[in-house]
């Protein structure tokens, strides 16, 4: 009895030890993290953003800037979270596949939906191709590529789940699945999925404003916020706060929500290699699991990112889109944001002392970088070197005070790696597409290469590599890359894929039209079925009348 008693003192002081180690003030860890979160801020210029670490239920980290209604952020302050909405559709539908409502292996053609054409999926396309992003490929099922609008497409799904009155809002019944699943038993009551008089008056004041950044001020302005437009569907919609998703993170942590097998059968990859499971990205971090989602509204970012075997929760929420728009994460990679680098660096690794000044010598740096990396038994300073030089890259130029700076930085990283550089993502491409300097060409020609030889395929990729190619002369070889989009009917609601045809189409109108005439007739049909009669359409429609 008195050994029981003296194990559960010690297992006591141990977690007090536990949950002091992370969250002293004065710590050498908190103190480099938040220096790498007030430096984020102030290279973006960001206007409202909060950023939070939890150890499992309880904040160990917040730091704001902004304020809302005349406040200064805190946890409760509410943001839009875009696509961070779609993990809780997937916790929705897996609790009610647990309960056999549903099956990931529903065809879609089993919840017909006027709101979206069925020309948009095929007789194969099933719910669990639309949650993995994999619907897009051919066949479905076999390669992901990011669609947050095709993720949609199931909300009609949600019908068989409640008896809630589409006649007052069609997405109803998604809204009071999510509610009754999710939001009431947790008591997030800081968090918002549709617009509801009673709720908005008493939440009003915690919204923060949304911002656009406008290029020709360089700088972030002020945009109107109609409450009542307030509305969600699977894909993205909701708004909440840093304390609500705290406690849904920690209850996923704790199976309030979900099993442990059914939260591994959402952030499972969906086949192997793919790095994302069903309504979450899937990563290995430093031998961790972690498991995120990030969000790009028009005008709202947001990550929510977990490490479960550390029981760590990272979240970052702002109120204009520039985070995610200078990071790319959608091409499933958390380390391309720098903030994740940090949280990573602090909280994983713990190598808190170990700064590197991005400012300084090239040559310096990567002796720090291999110092580093040789101290760690790790290759993690080479992704912060590859983050650091990614959004020096990415950022607008108005943004960004020494753009060579960065391609210093990329050059120097690419030297590092060799032939031993990722193309999983498209990343590397669009970044050396932003590097003309002919220095670059040996590298450029190095990843085509790499990229051919890999028989790996991503859409981006195909159609940046064209880009390189039809810039130096080698239209031929270009062309080559542009049908390998164009042709078919894959990926037909991929941007990419729409370039590559008004590409072709232009270049074949005066060779062979009615070659031409077919790619034209193609991207009027696509983007007749999304609804999106946008300049590209216009322009189609306008080629194709000029018939000789």
């Amino acid at each position: 009895m008195k050994s029981s008693m003296n194990d559960l003192i010690f297992c006591k002081l141990q977690y007090i030890l536990i949950i002091i180690w992370f969250a002293f003030p004065s710590s050498i860890r908190g103190q480099s993290f938040d220096q790498s979160v007030n430096a984020y801020f102030s290279q973006l210029r960001l206007p409202a953003v909060a950023v939070a670490i939890a150890y499992e239920d309880s904040l160990i980290y917040f730091n704001s800037i902004g304020v809302a209604n005349g406040e200064s952020i805190g946890p409760n302050h509410i943001f839009g979270i875009a696509s961070v909405t779609k993990t809780m559709s997937a916790v929705a539908l897996e609790k009610a596949i647990a309960s056999g409502e549903l099956h990931w292996d529903d065809k879609i053609d089993k919840f017909p939906n006027k709101y979206f054409t069925p020309a948009r999926w095929d007789s194969r396309t099933t719910l669990g191709h639309l949650f993995s992003m994999t619907a897009d490929s051919e066949p479905p099922g076999t390669n992901f590529l990011y669609n947050g609008s095709k993720f949609n497409i199931p909300f009609n799904a949600f019908q068989v789940l409640n008896n809630a009155d589409t006649s007052i809002n069609m997405v109803a019944r998604f809204t009071y699945e999510i509610d009754h699943s999710i939001l009431y038993p947790l008591k997030m009551n800081h968090t918002i999925n549709r617009f509801d008089e009673v709720q908005m008056d008493s939440l009003s004041h915690f919204l923060v404003p949304p911002y656009a950044y406008i290029d020709s001020l360089g700088k972030y302005q002020l945009q109107d916020f109609n409450f009542k437009s307030i509305n969600s569907g699977p894909a993205f919609g909701m708004m909440s706060s840093v304390n609500d998703l705290v406690t849904y993170s920690n209850a996923l942590d704790d199976h309030t929500l979900l099993t442990k097998d059914q939260f591994a059968t959402i952030t499972h990859p969906y086949y192997a290699g793919s790095p994302y499971g069903l309504g979450w990205f899937t990563s290995k971090i430093e031998g961790l699991n972690v498991f995120w989602a990030y969000g790009y509204g028009d005008n709202d970012a947001a990550i929510l990112l977990k490490v479960p075997e550390k029981k760590l929760t990272f979240i970052l929420l702002s109120a204009s889109s520039m985070p995610s728009e200078s990071s790319r994460m959608g091409y499933g990679y958390p380390l391309n944001s720098v903030l994740v680098i940090s949280f990573v660096k602090n909280y994983l690794l713990k190598a808190n002392d170990q700064e590197i000044e991005y400012g300084m010598n090239v040559s310096e740096i990567l002796r720090q970088v291999k110092e580093y990396n040789q101290r760690n038994h790790t290759d993690f300073f080479v992704k912060e070197l590859y983050a650091k030089a990614s959004l020096g890259l990415l950022l607008r130029e108005s943004l960004m005070d020494n753009r060579e700076q960065a391609r210093d930085l990329l050059y120097a990283y690419l030297k590092l790696e060799g032939r031993g550089v990722e193309i999983q993502s498209p990343l590397i491409f669009e970044l050396l597409e932003k590097c003309p300097a002919s220095r670059f060409d040996r590298c450029k020609k190095l990843m085509i290469h790499k990229y051919k030889k890999s028989r790996f395929f991503h859409p981006v990729t195909a159609v940046i590599i064209g880009n390189m190619l039809d810039e130096a002369g080698k239209t031929s070889k270009a062309i080559k890359y542009y049908k390998s989009v164009a042709d078919g009917d894959a990926y037909r609601e991929s941007n990419d894929k729409f370039f590559a045809m008004m590409w072709l189409a232009k270049y074949y109108k005066n060779r062979d039209f009615d070659l031409s005439e077919d790619y034209l007739k193609r991207v009027i049909k696509y983007k007749e079925n999304i609804s999106a009669k946008d300049f590209q359409y216009q322009e189609a429609v306008e080629l194709l009348s000029q018939k000789p």
